[in-house]
């Protein structure tokens, strides 16, 4: 039996203990303060009460969200994985909350194995470090939305990838072009990752069987999307074609190349790693000069060639993408980016130790205060209001069960939070009697009956005398789970 207490124990496994200590330094930073940092926001609530009301009924949404860019939704993954992770406690509406930040300290353990893989444990470590500390990952953690799921997805597809060059067997050349089929059909942004299919074909030539494999595992996550096209009128492969052909071109974004590379780039890597401006400028231009000097040197290996012509394929791709630039957008770039970084600062390392462990001590101090600020927030206002309205109408309405509806002039970032705690807490039914929360709006005086003693803003109307059509005339409609389920994943159905 060993002996934890012995010094040499632990000496004998130093790679295991650091291993550890990184990923137990992930899960603090994305759990610590995690009440008041998780934010019940409208799409976020929206997509919770959709799994929540799929599991209770039994039911699988055919497609997921719409896009932001066009008339076209994404594929169903997003819906699966949230039923999934809310079925493992239902009981509590931040269950697929929880299980988003464990997925992200999930990344940070294939980010250490992905750096094992490529060189070597040390690697891995560095890579695992900046993983762990990187401020877009932990913001991004505790963010209920479809495109933060593509980081597990784009990690998962780079480690496979990676087993695929060393050990050339066909079950990770299935499992690679299966995850980025999943990032894809997670968020369409992620579809750049495209790109590493055919480059790892030129980098190792598979058999006709595995590129058999290849195509099997790009097309299995789709198919469900490609049934749903197809029994709606082609709905998605239009809106599709519309955007490509007319709809990316209706909205001006600066595009030059001296303001992507010299402007956007910079601010991209530094909010991923370092937490500045100054932090992005500093690893493009030590990943240029370590890269330079590895392919002088004839030090890389053919796992980070691919890698680094992947990310300028990438680079090259994304500067005549005319959408707008939203962080949560290239989330699928996040593992390259570290993996070059880690590699910089390895480069670096191997070197002179000296000056390598001051460049990642530098990095992640640098990234570790950005994180500050991510970590001491309060956007639990918003949870303390919900949960005082919830037992507001419990005490209001006792024993009985309510029908909520929202008004067009309230934002539904408060009434979906309130109908998500509702709906958990048993309170909701359809049918049950008719209230209504909106804005302070005098014009309601007399047509409906205020509930009064509401003490945290905002006013809720008892609107049980009203027919539903006379309230859809006034602007009232039920945020009710089944509603919320129906315009947002059946919407397809009349």
């Amino acid at each position: 039996m060993p002996n934890l207490f012995s010094l040499n124990y632990y000496k004998k496994r130093w790679f295991e203990v650091a291993v550890f200590l990184i990923l137990l330094l992930g899960f603090f930073l994305r759990f610590y303060n995690y009440e008041a940092r998780f934010a019940l926001a409208g799409d976020q609530t929206r997509d919770a009460i959709i799994a929540q009301y799929a599991l209770k009924e039994h039911k699988i949404p055919a497609t997921g969200p719409f896009s932001s860019a066009g008339n076209f939704t994404t594929g169903n993954i997003w819906y699966i994985w949230l039923i999934g992770t809310t079925s493992i406690y239902p009981a509590s509406f931040l269950t697929p909350w929880i299980a988003m930040s464990a997925t992200y300290v999930l990344i940070v353990f294939l980010m250490i194995l992905i750096g094992k893989e490529i060189i070597d444990r040390k690697f891995g470590l560095i890579l695992g470090l900046l993983a762990a500390a990187s401020p877009a990952q932990i913001l991004q953690s505790s963010s209920l939305t479809n495109p933060s799921l593509v980081a597990l997805f784009s990690a998962l597809s780079i480690y496979f990838l990676v087993r695929y060059l060393k050990t050339a067997k066909n079950l990770f050349l299935f499992l690679f072009p299966f995850s980025i089929a999943l990032a894809i059909n997670t968020h369409f942004q992620a579809i750049y990752l495209l790109v590493l299919i055919p480059l790892t074909f030129i980098f190792k030539k598979p058999k006709l069987k595995g590129v058999f494999m290849a195509i099997l595992g790009l097309v299995i996550p789709f198919i469900p999307y490609v049934l749903f096209d197809l029994e709606n009128n082609r709905y998605n492969s239009r809106g599709i074609i519309d955007y490509l052909l007319y709809g990316q071109y209706k909205i001006y974004i600066p595009n030059r190349w001296l303001t992507y590379a010299s402007v956007f780039f910079p601010q991209l890597w530094g909010k991923i790693i370092g937490g500045t401006n100054i932090a992005g400028y500093f690893l493009i231009i030590l990943s240029g000069i370590s890269i330079t000097y590895s392919i002088f040197k004839r030090k890389i290996n053919k796992e980070m060639a691919l890698l680094i012509v992947s990310f300028l394929a990438i680079f090259f791709a994304l500067r005549f993408y005319r959408g707008e630039r939203f962080d949560g957008y290239f989330i699928f770039l996040h593992p390259l980016i570290l993996i070059l970084s880690a590699f910089a600062c390895y480069v670096v390392y191997k070197l002179n130790k000296i000056f390598g462990l001051s460049i990642i001590i530098v990095i992640l101090m640098l990234s570790l205060n950005a994180n500050f600020e991510t970590l001491v927030r309060n956007k639990g206002y918003i949870n303390l209001q919900v949960n005082y309205w919830n037992r507001f109408l419990s005490e209001k309405y006792p024993g009985e069960k309510l029908e909520l509806y929202g008004h067009y002039s309230t934002s539904e970032s408060l009434s979906l939070p309130l109908a998500l705690v509702m709906y958990q807490s048993n309170h909701l039914a359809d049918g049950g009697h008719k209230v209504g929360f909106s804005n302070t709006e005098q014009k309601y005086v007399g047509r409906f009956k205020v509930i009064t003693g509401n003490e945290m803003g905002f006013e809720f109307w008892d609107l049980n005398s009203s027919s539903s059509a006379e309230l859809k005339a006034s602007g009232w409609h039920s945020v009710n789970p089944s509603q919320v389920y129906k315009t947002s994943a059946e919407w397809y159905k009349k």
